[in-house]
């Protein structure tokens, strides 16, 4: 049989195969389901076909539609009569005389998922993901994925897939359902060629939407889908794609297919054109840009075969997970063997945890702790490749902790520090080789958090920032590249984002009013809930550094910061901080912090303001994130406004559905951000001096 770019056809004994050809990932887009639809046709009349395989080229049976033809200056009509078109196509080829079998290997994610259900069986290998992750780029599946996957895995575990943007694994796929049949990988072709086989001695095939028997009583749909929109209520992400995903889905169990149908082409639509889902998928893109640095081209990363870690406190044991279960073998210091063993339990115990989520096996649990060395003596990262400091944040310590690698290590040894605020070319004063000093600032806790700074300085090689930017794949983090400074991005836009927050306390606000406006705004949580879960000791101590390195965005320190320290209120771990919290850390109003506020009121001569709206709050503090990442951006400590996107977003909250913080500025309109920190500046003083670069953007 002939072959097209898009597709492979070829009979084999009278089963045709048709390979997805698109490489990498055989991503899907409306000409393909074309292509997919005629040759479907075309096969389905010849009488040499008995049964049709759809399989995918390479690792991935196809991991969806093509993310980068989704702009705000796309056609609605385009997509609203293209959409129809998708669907005939899917129930057409449930119609199909002939059986129709999908082999799927690797990834089959959204529109791929959506053409798997399309077929009348299904089997998989044992590397398959399936699944329907759309609403976390705040679209709905839009090839009837909101209809079929319910009828095949049943209504709860459909709405939690679907509502949660939810991948499963080849076993939860078959036990759900979704696929009929799982074999090991060299097994799957032949295997889904002798299903076809079978099932061309049959005369009519299952059609998944047809099914009806995971579907539960009338009775029970009602209370099913009050408790998913109460779940999706109680959700700090406020975003509008799942709650539509429901609507579609409750439309088609409880008025059959054909509504659901309509509810899905109407509501895609929907969340097409909508803001949410522009940022997000500029979001997406953005965050798979970190990595392109154009001065790096053609730079080979160092191997890395040995890590070790100095510090076994709550950033060292974490880092060391992370390397471990990245399969790197990791030595660990500490400086005593208390902590050290403490260290190693806790290690341990994030282990016992993935196999418990069933994450892991427990042999590649036991496999990783086995990696582990723990060690009281620096002469045992004598062979490693690459050590991360995670000390003490303070330059004394860290300076005698690199003396005393260099020391022992060999000369091709990267030094990194996990500082989060300390200009590393300070530290690599004190080292043989600058060129192999690099900064790695993990985010807390370093296990979960998925940002990685990577913080270069002039000396820095190229060599040694490649290797650590290949080193964030392989641990699964995403990293930002950053220019040395004090604070370098994300806690220079921390420090200003509590210090407006302080300010806006002082002027007459209270705690639950900001927190309660930024939470409203997007963030998971607000400025003085995030300053007692981190630590507000950690802030008060960098306070310092910062207003020196940054005199034109400082304040001067509130009385009430000095107030808080003395009186212990670093936060959670103390019981008390901007809040009260009790033993299971749940926070309440604290009559004595509010004393401390009314006390710092007066002695800096202050009225409180009774007129200070959510708006306001929202503004100030906002554009206070977007006027310093617009600092970092004009002393090129952040390369491109997608990096501080990116940097916003998984380090410190700010809402992903927005795109991240210059995303955001950029739809409000630099120019309108310019005016409005103009009039605070008059108003207020010179930290709200738009930053240049602003400036510069907002007559462009």
């Amino acid at each position: 049989m002939g072959s097209s770019p898009l597709l492979l056809v070829e009979n084999r004994g009278g089963i045709a195969v048709v390979t997805l050809n698109n490489p990498p990932v055989n991503s899907l887009s409306f000409e393909m389901f074309q292509a997919i639809d005629q040759t479907i046709r075309d096969l389905v009349a010849d009488a040499s076909v008995r049964g049709i395989v759809i399989i995918g080229k390479g690792k991935n049976f196809s991991a969806g539609f093509d993310l980068s033809s989704v702009s705000t200056e796309a056609d609605p009509a385009l997509i609203k009569s293209n959409m129809p078109k998708t669907h005939v196509m899917l129930d057409r080829m449930e119609d199909s005389p002939k059986p129709i079998v999908a082999a799927i290997s690797g990834n089959a994610l959204g529109g791929g998922c959506e053409l798997a259900m399309g077929c009348q069986y299904r089997i998989a290998d044992t590397t398959a993901t399936m699944g329907l992750p759309e609403v976390k780029v705040g679209l709905l599946p839009g090839a009837g994925g909101t209809q079929r996957l319910p009828r095949l895995v049943g209504l709860v575990d459909g709405l939690q897939i679907i509502g949660q943007g939810k991948i499963i694994d080849a076993a939860k796929a078959e036990k759900l359902g979704l696929v009929d049949k799982l074999v090991q990988p060299d097994q799957l072709l032949d295997t889904a060629i002798a299903l076809a086989e079978e099932k061309s001695k049959q005369t009519s095939h299952p059609k998944a939407r047809e099914k009806s028997d995971k579907i539960p009583p009338a009775e029970m749909i009602e209370q099913i889908f009050t408790m998913a929109r109460q779940m999706l209520e109680q959700s700090p992400f406020k975003m509008r794609a799942p709650g539509r995903a429901i609507k579609c889905i409750e439309e088609g169990v409880t008025k059959g297919y054909a509504a659901g149908i309509k509810a899905e082409q109407d509501l895609f639509v929907e969340c097409y054109f909508d803001e949410e889902s522009q940022g997000l998928i500029h979001f997406f893109f953005a965050s798979r840009s970190t990595t392109k640095i154009p001065e790096l081209e053609g730079v080979a990363p160092l191997k890395l075969e040995k890590i070790g870690v100095v510090g076994g406190g709550t950033m060292g044991r974490d880092i060391a997970f992370v390397h471990l279960l990245a399969g790197y073998p990791v030595t660990l210091l500490e400086a005593d063997e208390g902590r050290l063993q403490a260290a190693v339990d806790v290690i341990k115990g994030h282990f016992a945890r993935r196999v418990e989520q069933k994450k892991l096996k427990q042999e590649d649990a036991q496999k990783g702790i086995d990696r582990l060395t723990p060690t009281l003596d620096y002469s045992s990262f004598k062979d490693a490749d690459l050590i991360i400091e995670a000390v003490f944040e303070r330059m004394d310590v860290k300076k005698e902790v690199f003396k005393k690698l260099v020391a022992v290590v060999k000369p091709s040894c990267i030094l990194a520090s996990n500082t989060s605020t300390l200009p590393i070319a300070e530290l690599a004063t004190v080292t043989n080789d600058p060129t192999k000093v690099i900064g790695l600032h993990f985010f807390s806790p370093a296990r979960a958090m998925p940002l990685l700074e990577i913080i270069r300085f002039d000396k820095t090689s190229k060599e040694t920032i490649q290797t650590c930017l290949d080193l964030a794949k392989k641990i699964k983090k995403t990293p930002v590249l950053v220019r040395d400074c004090y604070g370098f991005l994300t806690n220079r836009i921390a420090f200003a984002y509590g210090a407006e927050a302080n300010a806006i306390l002082e002027e007459g606000a209270t705690v639950q009013q900001i927190d309660d406006a930024l939470v409203e705004f997007g963030f998971p949580m607000g400025p003085f809930t995030m300053g007692d879960m981190a630590g507000n000791d950690i802030g008060y101590h960098a306070t310092p550094g910062m207003m020196k390195a940054y005199p034109a965005r400082a304040r001067t320190i509130s009385p009430l910061l000095d107030m808080m320290f003395k009186d212990g209120r670093h936060g959670q771990k103390a019981g008390k901080g901007f809040y009260a919290y009790d033993d299971s850390k749940k926070k309440s109003p604290d009559p004595g912090f509010e004393a401390m506020v009314v006390e710092t009121r007066k002695q800096l001569g202050i009225t409180p303001r009774t007129d200070i709206s959510k708006e306001e709050i929202t503004e100030r503090i906002v554009y206070t994130w977007v006027n310093i990442a617009a600092d970092c951006l004009h002393d090129q400590t952040t390369l491109t406004p997608g990096d501080a996107d990116v940097a916003t977003v998984m380090g410190f909250g700010f809402p992903a559905y927005r795109g991240g913080v210059m995303n955001y500025a950029k739809k409000v309109g630099f120019d309108k951000i310019v005016a409005a920190l103009d009039k605070y500046a008059a108003k207020y003083g010179k930290v709200y001096e738009p930053s240049p670069w602003l400036r510069n953007a907002a007559k462009k």
